[in-house]
């Protein structure tokens, strides 16, 4: 139970009294106040000394008796119980504890780049030299001589070429070497997106007699129109694509330009 707060013998010194805040004695005293009932009278202190010992004797005791239970209450509420102390230890532990905070990583995770798919460059197999020059002794006085059969399926004896008779000429094969090795040419450079034709050389003054010749089917105007495009496909080999001129003008045989 709570004592209230209030003046209050002093538990040291019985001629005082000391403030109770509610929880402890403060530092704020004064004189201990005498009860006006307990206070000597006038007639009192004219009567004799055996009145006066009494009225000491009973306000000493007074005295001592508040003294005492001030103490006994003063020194409970200054001395914690034990379940005060379990208390204070289990609040001073939990707040003691130290806070473990989890912090989760995510590992980057590694990216592989994509291969990079480069286009190989088209290669034509070339088994004979390219004839680039007209020969006189190939051709007879009235021109070159007939496609020999059977002919190639790409060969195709009605395709011109453009303005001036230029063309990119992409292979050239001996009649030795058979009708599918011309098929073959085509078919390679059809599979890179190149759409190209057969040509016998004998039907052009312009060309050596004797070879099936793979060219372009795209119309240009120009030798420069025709190294563009080998350019454009990535063929820079002088053999595989070059420009040149199919005519029925022998003068036309040394026309020949290179990438």
């Amino acid at each position: 139970m709570a004592i209230p707060t209030g003046w209050y013998p002093d538990p040291t010194d019985p001629t005082l009294e000391r403030w109770w805040d509610g929880f402890s004695w403060t530092d704020q005293v004064r004189l201990l106040a005498v009860p006006n009932s307990l206070a000597p009278s006038a007639q009192t202190a004219t009567s004799g000394s055996g009145g006066r010992w009494l009225l000491g004797g009973l306000l000493g005791l007074v005295l001592i008796c508040v003294g005492a239970l001030a103490f006994l209450f003063g020194s409970k509420k200054a001395e914690p119980s034990d379940t005060e102390l379990a208390a204070a230890q289990r609040a001073l532990t939990t707040t003691s504890a130290p806070t473990t905070t989890t912090t989760t990583t995510i590992a980057p995770t590694p990216t592989t780049a994509a291969p990079t798919t480069t286009a190989a460059p088209v290669i034509i197999y070339v088994p004979t030299p390219v004839p680039r020059t007209g020969s006189s002794s190939s051709r007879g006085s009235s021109g070159g001589t007939s496609a020999p059969t059977p002919y190639p399926s790409s060969f195709d004896s009605s395709w011109t070429p453009g303005r001036g008779g230029w063309t990119a000429q992409l292979s050239s094969l001996a009649v030795a070497d058979g009708p599918n090795a011309a098929d073959d040419a085509v078919a390679q450079l059809s599979s890179a997106g190149i759409e190209a034709i057969t040509t016998w050389s004998g039907d052009w003054e312009s060309l050596s007699d004797g070879y099936w010749v793979v060219v372009a089917t795209e119309q240009m105007y120009s030798g420069e129109d025709a190294i563009d495009f080998c350019h454009r496909y990535d063929i820079y080999n002088r053999d595989n694509c070059f420009a040149n001129i199919l005519s029925q003008n022998s003068g036309d045989s040394d026309s020949e330009m290179y990438p």
